[in-house]
């Protein structure tokens, strides 16, 4: 310091003092997370949610991952320390990383530290602070969930920021959400029109916590006999619009299973009439090709958008490739014995 206050020249002067102010500025907000972070290890619900609020104001990487922590009950405090770390469950205990930091402490036993407990307004107030820090996201999804995140949470402060950012967003699918939020804090509304209009407008949403939302008011005695009305109607409407998709729901499911079924028939039919044998194994076949399409895409879980063009041909194959083996090993023994084919390949649907 001595060296560079005297041989420097006065812009160097500058520009090391400039420096030196903004690792200070930097260290105060380090220390200042650090100890928003250390407060969510308190007994106080209230004032943990006051140290997770006041943590959204710091423009910190980590802000998320700490809440979200907390959220998933995965914060912790150490027993000797009272440090706040985040945990994985391992085998024996779990693995620490220090909350504020990230940095990797390893593993303790499980009597070591214990957990940060919420409960459920808690759990409220954590999934709206995470939205609204997710609100900025480049990934319209990822806005979409935010904002979904809010209105599940009925975080009515946040209607200023969302109708700002209704004023600017194009992607279609976050607006409907932000007018779905929107309308959702409406119900809450003194104004009857204004609660009337926003249950017109919620009229077939198929979101869950629009349909409790709706149940609620249709529940209150004390709003008015139209309101109520109106919540009823809406409910009949989301009802039936239920059922329609449930219904075409069983008529996919019942074509797919049947269209399953046919093949399998069909394949019997074709193995007894060309070759004499009856396969008692023929759905074992099946089944591996189901396993192999699974396998597949676990061991590609990255890639699921190309897993299934593998999976496809990796059945056929591996399905194939064991019937050849059966025909090889067991049914070329048997050609003419349709009783003893039956019995030998039940053997072998045992088998697999």
């Amino acid at each position: 310091m001595a060296l560079i206050g005297a041989a420097a020249t006065p812009a160097a002067r500058t520009w090391f003092f400039a420096l030196a102010m903004s690792l200070a500025c930097v260290t105060h907000a380090a220390d200042d997370f650090q100890a928003l972070v250390d407060a969510l290890n308190t007994r106080s619900f209230d004032d943990k949610a006051a140290a997770a609020t006041a943590l959204t104001r710091y423009p910190n990487p980590r802000t998320v991952t700490v809440l979200s922590a907390l959220l998933e009950g995965q914060l912790f405090s150490e027993r000797n320390t009272n440090r706040v770390v985040i945990t994985e469950r391992v085998e024996g205990g779990y693995a620490t990383r220090d909350a504020a930091t990230g940095e990797d402490i390893g593993h303790v036993g499980r009597r070591a530290v214990r957990k940060i407990g919420i409960n459920n307004q808690l759990r409220r107030t954590l999934r709206a602070l995470i939205a609204q820090l997710q609100l900025n996201q480049a990934d319209p999804e990822g806005r979409t969930a935010a904002v979904n995140a809010i209105a599940e949470a009925g975080d009515a402060e946040m209607r200023r920021a969302l109708q700002e950012m209704r004023d600017t967003e194009v992607h279609p699918d976050v607006i409907a959400a932000i007018d779905t939020a929107l309308a959702l804090f409406d119900l809450d509304a003194t104004d009857p029109t204004r609660r009337l209009a926003a249950i017109a407008s919620l009229d077939g949403n198929l979101e869950a916590h629009v349909r409790a939302k709706l149940t609620g008011l249709a529940a209150d005695a004390t709003v008015g006999d139209d309101i109520r009305g109106a919540a009823r109607d809406a409910l009949t409407s989301i009802e039936a619009k239920v059922a329609r998709f449930q219904l075409l729901e069983t008529l996919f499911f019942g074509l797919s299973l049947g269209s399953i079924l046919v093949l399998a028939a069909i394949g019997l039919s074709i193995t007894f009439g060309v070759m004499g044998v009856i396969n008692m194994a023929h759905g074992e076949l099946i089944m591996l090709g189901a396993y192999t399409t699974y396998f597949v895409q676990v061991l590609l879980p990255d890639a699921l958008e190309i897993s299934l063009f593998i999976a496809i041909p990796a059945a056929f194959l591996i399905s194939g490739l064991v019937g050849i083996a059966i025909e090889r090993g067991v049914i070329r023994l048997l050609y003419g014995r349709p009783l003893e084919t039956l019995l030998a390949t039940f053997g072998v649907s045992l088998i697999l």
